[in-house]
């Protein structure tokens, strides 16, 4: 037995464990209707701030647009800053472990967060070696960067581009790849008929750098923040890509529909430039879930979802 298939048992192991605890102390979830009538299909949203419909109000988010619209029960287990490794732990969770077991549809969200995080951290330190008498930590890099701050947001794109050949971003990669492909198999291990949706990664910055293009003082900015994004959301799709060929589960194309809104005048993100204030918030906004919801809906239109049996 090879170290894959290996992984993949023990996987299947601890969450046939956990499951079985769990439902043993009265944990599992479970969504039926009345009695006597047939069950509710459910859906189950894994992954990140995209997921969870961060910054947008109750009911905006995709995943509560297609719960709504396939008439399935929605049990969302997505939190804000997940990254594929804390994906990876919470699956290992009774609870997350019996929820992904009786769910008819799954959709996944990550990888955002693995690359966000590698970036910080390759700023905070290229940052702390320029500026000596003034060391800052990634988050207050992060802060700053958020907040449109102009001379931190010029420091960063003048040392973007080491970033694609930083130690930062191999690591990140390579967890990613390890982390996915785990996340992916040991789902479609203990759950083999599953909907399962995995969504590229967007450039939260292809209109925001349209927008700027012509500007005299933030276009080079903008170039090269889209550019590092670029790289980086081409390198984690192609992960992306791979893990869910390997496990059949769809892939719900966000990458190319927040593109091509882009080049038609729509802005699928929060990112924005107005009254000389520079917004470079990466999350999507309400057109943005919508083109998500869209993407997720024609998938589910052309495959059946079954309600397994108990």
């Amino acid at each position: 037995m090879n170290k894959e298939k290996r992984g993949r048992s023990v996987w299947k192991k601890i969450l046939t464990l956990t499951v079985a605890l769990s439902m043993a102390l009265g944990m599992a979830p479970a969504a039926y209707a009345q009695e006597g009538s047939q069950p509710q299909k459910t859906y189950v949203a894994l992954g990140d701030s995209i997921s969870t419909g961060y910054g947008l109000t109750e009911g905006v988010g995709f995943t509560g647009q297609v719960a709504e619209d396939n008439d399935l029960s929605l049990v969302s287990l997505a939190s804000d800053g997940e990254t594929s490794e804390t994906l990876l732990t919470k699956l290992k969770d009774p609870a997350s472990a019996a929820a992904v077991m009786k769910a008819d549809v799954i959709t996944i969200t990550v990888g955002g967060n693995d690359f966000m995080n590698a970036l910080y951290s390759f700023l905070q330190t290229e940052y702390n070696e320029a500026h000596s008498d003034a060391q800052m930590t990634a988050e207050q890099i992060k802060t700053q960067l958020l907040a449109g701050n102009l001379q931190m947001v010029s420091f960063a794109a003048g040392v973007l581009p080491g970033f694609a050949s930083s130690a930062e971003v191999r690591a990140a990669a390579a967890g990613f790849t390890a982390n996915l492909s785990q996340i992916l198999a040991g789902i479609r291990a203990v759950n083999p008929d599953v909907s399962l949706i995995v969504a590229t990664q967007y450039n939260p910055y292809t209109y925001l750098a349209a927008q700027l293009a012509d500007n005299p003082f933030f276009a080079d900015s903008a170039a090269a923040i889209n550019e590092v994004f670029e790289s980086g959301v081409t390198l984690l799709n192609g992960v992306i890509r791979k893990a869910a060929e390997g496990t059949e589960a769809y892939v719900a194309d966000a990458y190319t529909a927040f593109r091509s809104a882009a080049e038609e005048g729509v802005n699928p993100c929060n990112a924005s430039f107005a009254m000389m204030q520079l917004n470079l918030d990466f999350h999507p906004n309400a057109d943005g879930h919508r083109i998500i919801t869209e993407l997720v809906n024609e998938i589910l239109a052309d495959i059946p979802v079954d309600i397994p049996c108990d």
